[in-house]
């Protein structure tokens, strides 16, 4: 754990000050803080709590036993105490961000909205909340604004990879695929070990017919993570897209192995083995994708063509 010493060390020196002071109410809420960092979570519970028997309005700890409540997701617990930290002090940033955060995990958007919109109002240059704001606002599929916050998390933090995901996504999703591009690459130069983005280069690339291009990319998301069944089922579309039969069959299958069965990896084998001129197999898998999705249209039509073949 990084600074694990360090945190105990407070921890320990903390003590020793409630030992000779039960009723150092800041010296509570400073232990909760170091043993949060140890990820001793209960123990950090009791020391905020101790500080607010002691202080009732110490928005402070009610704050600090919020954080913990949302690290062990216990969020109807967070959410109380995020909600008392701003009752005691309305312009308590952290707590409408905390706020903010949570509501657009839970996917309650415009509650979400509402307290990052009062962070920015006290506070213009918070970057997290202008990039929450931003996977807000694509998340409604509202694009312009969810740019102009992302854009303005960048000014304040150019190296906020996250950001510059959300960005393309934007863009992306407006058809600006150039753009897109542009972001999720600067995203990987920031940091290269993120799977998803290399993935959903790989997605933009294939809508924008470059399939050699969305070949090389999905081959460094199962690169990074090769565990991940999604990722070597988007390698094998993206071969298949790229008339790499043989090797489509192989990511496919991969992908059955850590996933199966899945409707949309059979069905991209089909279309692999059809490539290959493999009229039985293809038949077979087509068959067992409309086991499994039994409404997908393309797995119908190509096994009705091999029928009436």
């Amino acid at each position: 754990m990084e600074n694990g010493n360090n945190f105990q060390a407070q921890v320990d020196r903390h003590k020793a000050v409630i030992a000779n002071n039960p009723k150092d109410i800041w010296t509570y809420t400073r232990l909760g803080y170091a043993l949060t960092r140890l990820e001793s979570y209960q123990e950090a519970i009791e020391a905020y709590e101790k500080a607010i028997q002691l202080d009732p309005c110490m928005y402070f700890a009610h704050y600090g036993q919020g954080y913990v409540y949302l690290q062990i997701k216990k969020y109807t617990k967070a959410l109380e105490c995020f909600y008392r930290s701003i009752e005691i002090n309305p312009e308590y940033v952290q707590g409408h961000y905390r706020l903010g955060y949570l509501y657009n995990e839970l996917k309650q958007y415009q509650e979400a909205l509402t307290h990052l919109h009062k962070v920015i109002e006290i506070e213009a240059n918070h970057g997290k909340a202008h990039f929450c704001l931003g996977k807000v606002y694509n998340a409604l599929g509202r694009w312009d604004e969810a740019i102009f916050h992302l854009e303005k998390a960048l000014a304040i933090n150019g190296k906020y990879e996250y950001a510059r995901y959300q960005l393309g996504l934007a863009y992306a999703e407006k058809g600006e695929h150039n753009i897109a591009v542009d972001n999720l690459q600067k995203a990987l130069e920031i940091n290269p070990r993120l799977e998803y983005i290399y993935d959903r280069l790989g997605r933009i690339y294939l809508q924008m017919g470059l399939f050699a291009k969305a070949v090389e990319v999905h081959r460094k998301a199962v690169d990074t993570s090769p565990r991940l069944a999604y990722l070597w089922r988007n390698l094998g579309a993206s071969l298949v897209k790229n008339r790499q039969y043989k090797e489509a069959v192989e990511a496919l299958k991969k992908a059955l192995e850590l996933e199966s069965p899945n409707g949309i990896s059979l069905y991209y084998l089909g279309c692999a083995y059809l490539g290959m001129g493999e009229q039985g197999l293809a038949k077979a898998a087509f068959e067992n994708t409309l086991k499994i999705l039994p409404e997908h249209k393309n797995a119908k039509m190509k096994l009705n063509k091999i029928k009436d073949a």
